[in-house]
């Protein structure tokens, strides 16, 4: 049986904490527990820390008893980049066979929806992407006729194309897809439907599907295929679960489906940071597990004046000690008057200042708020800063010269999305280069795992080009031009291993000196930027929404109250006050959420800017939990 030693726990200290600290009580008791549990976190209580400190050492203790390996599920690709990053080369065996380490999404596609799509179809899915599947849903709207397209504006298909989804289990005797889940009168049934499933199958069958569809397909072949489910148990023994709150019904039921008592499965999260894109899907489906559960309450990201204010402004109320080693600066509400909602920004930069934020190392200041869209009767993002744009979505692109593929990004942008972010250009340089050629022998690899699938058959190139990858990704953040090196890689090894016989078609590729514009994934809109100037000092500040901010740490955080059917802040002023009781409505829920993930962002200083009028006959409250209430502009 497997065990963690307190030499194993030394060996992890030393490797990913600072000289001489070591963890403490509760997260030495995560990292030596092997047991099935669930793991409760605080925000900043450095829970993927201990995570990575258990995967370290079970690293050094493989492999398994039986040639059994480990499964590490998180939900972005950023999380997955944070932990191989920080796990580093030496414990590589991590990834590969048996082990697998990825997003739920990725593990679904395939090993589940991938091969239930070639076994119904013949041949590989194109995309598996929402955004693509709903612009190729949109292009068939045409030719639904009248009837089915006026469903589609109707309540409570407004969604169209999200609303059009298959139910599952629900397959036809030679396996292909099904019936569709729709609400419809009986009059409108035959004509509407069958357009709208014949819709929904065409689309399927020309490779694109949605996320929903990969999970419906998924579902259907377990359902056909109950022996895989043996394999699954055979290979992993422990799965580890990162971000719990954030799994969904979907993936909880399939997660369950495929693993029992015979494997180990922990589960990590903080279920009060559960918050979706939408109000609708905002419900955490994590039922924690009081059997063996394990807590971690010590926060590492904020003071003990911001972890008494934020404690009960939750779903769940849970005790969180602050980090005694940030200096304390009392929470603080801007309390404002309609005139003045535009001065709240500039008010809280004057906060950042006086309290000589400004001064800290790396500092990160930030304006968040819940709804952006502009509302000419009601407070939004937009209101307190009138420049606000959503973030703006700018798809995969395909450049025309060899060094708009090698730019270097900021800081920030790479903390968001992973120094995958480079490697995923690199890779589309190299498969542009392969199409241009045809090559390998008129094979097209259009894909990242393609391309690796084929390289590793030459263990030695395969090993080497691994190498070079991690290095020219960090030499590109670090602003070294590359464009020269990796020329005469593609012009050398590159041009040797897949027999390129004519480099004259690369040459435009190449040499094109032209860096064109462009960016593969979302980013903040450049107006989102408030710079503010004072006594000689200056700093910037990013207004943004509280979804894309969430798993970041702020220096200081300003709360932006808007309104969605209340306004937010408002509705949830008895839980400012420090009066919890358990919610009970569904957009408590929500609002408590999405609260408590943005006011937890900030490590010194966090405000929250409320109307004054809705602070009437609180303030004396306030006071008492632990509030700073700033009147300047109300």
């Amino acid at each position: 049986m497997l065990t963690i030693t307190d030499d194993d726990i030394q060996f992890a200290e030393k490797w990913l904490l600072p000289e001489g600290a070591v963890f403490n009580k509760q997260r030495r008791r995560v990292v030596e527990n092997l047991q099935s549990i669930d793991v409760l976190a605080c925000p900043g209580s450095g829970k993927t820390t201990a995570l990575i400190a258990k995967l370290i050492i079970i690293s050094r203790k493989l492999p398994l008893i039986g040639g059994k390996g480990i499964c590490v599920l998180t939900h972005t690709n950023v999380a997955i980049d944070t932990i191989t990053q920080r796990i580093g080369l030496s414990a590589n065996r991590l990834f590969n066979f048996p082990n697998h380490f990825g997003t739920i999404q990725s593990f679904v596609d395939k090993y589940l929806a991938i091969p239930c799509y070639i076994e119904m179809f013949g041949h590989r899915p194109f995309k598996i992407d929402n955004d693509w599947y709903k612009a190729k849903l949109e292009r068939q709207r045409k030719y639904l006729g009248r009837k089915a397209q006026y469903f589609c504006h109707k309540n409570p298909h407004k969604d169209y194309p999200n609303s059009i989804c298959f139910n599952d289990f629900d397959t036809t005797s030679d396996g292909k897809c099904g019936s569709l889940n729709l609400d419809l009168r009986v009059s409108d049934h035959n004509e509407i439907y069958n357009k709208l499933l014949a819709c929904k199958k065409s689309v399927l069958q020309s490779g694109i599907l949605s996320y929903d569809d990969a999970y419906y397909l998924a579902t259907s072949y377990l359902e056909k295929h109950p022996v895989l489910r043996s394999l699954f148990l055979e290979r992993f023994a422990y799965v580890f679960i990162d971000e719990m709150q954030d799994t969904d019904a979907r993936q909880l039921a399939l997660i369950d489906s495929l693993f029992n008592d015979s494997v180990v499965i922990q589960r990590i999260g903080d279920i009060n940071q559960s918050i979706f894109d939408s109000m609708a899907d905002d419900v955490c489906c994590w039922h924690v597990r009081d059997k063996g559960l394990l807590e971690i309450t010590g926060s590492k990201r904020f003071s003990n004046a911001i972890a008494n204010v934020i404690q009960s402004i939750c779903i769940k109320p849970q005790k969180i000690e602050g980090n005694s080693e940030i200096i304390d600066i009392k929470p603080t509400i801007i309390a404002f008057a309609d005139g003045n909602i535009q001065n709240v920004i500039p008010r809280f930069a004057d906060l950042i200042i006086e309290h000589d934020l400004h001064k800290v190392e790396g500092q990160c200041f930030k304006v968040v708020g819940w709804v952006g869209k502009p509302n000419i009767d009601r407070h939004t993002i937009s209101s307190y800063w009138t420049a606000y744009e959503k973030e703006i979505q700018i798809r995969n692109v395909e450049y025309t010269g060899l060094v708009s593929y090698l730019r270097a990004e900021s800081d920030e942008f790479i903390r968001s999305n992973g120094v995958r972010y480079y490697r995923r250009a690199l890779m589309r340089a190299f498969l542009k280069c392969l199409r241009i050629v045809d090559k390998p022998n008129g094979k097209q690899l259009r894909t990242e795992a393609e391309f690796y699938k084929y390289i590793e058959e030459d263990k030695s190139f395969y090993a080497e080009f691994q190498k070079r990858m991690a290095e020219w990704c960090l030499a590109i953040h670090a602003g070294n031009n590359l464009t020269d090196e990796i020329k005469i890689f593609i012009g050398t090894e590159f041009k040797a291993f897949f027999g390129i016989d004519n480099m004259d078609v690369l040459d435009s590729f190449l040499n094109s000196g032209i860096m064109e514009t462009g960016q593969s994934i979302s980013i903040p809109a450049k107006t989102n930027i408030y710079n503010h100037i004072r006594d000689g000092n200056q700093i910037c500040i990013e207004i943004a929404t509280i979804h894309s901010v969430k798993g970041q740490t702020h220096t200081a955080t300003l709360y932006l109250e808007t309104f969605l059917y209340e306004y937010d802040v408002k509705r949830i002023i008895e839980y400012v006050k420090g009066k919890h009781r358990t919610p009970t409505q569904p957009r408590v829920c929500s609002n408590l959420r999405v609260s408590y993930v943005g006011m937890s962002r900030a490590s010194h200083l966090l405000c929250v800017a409320v109307h004054s009028a809705h602070l009437v006959g609180h303030l004396k409250e306030l006071g008492e939990a632990g509030w700073t209430i700033d009147s300047t502009l109300s």
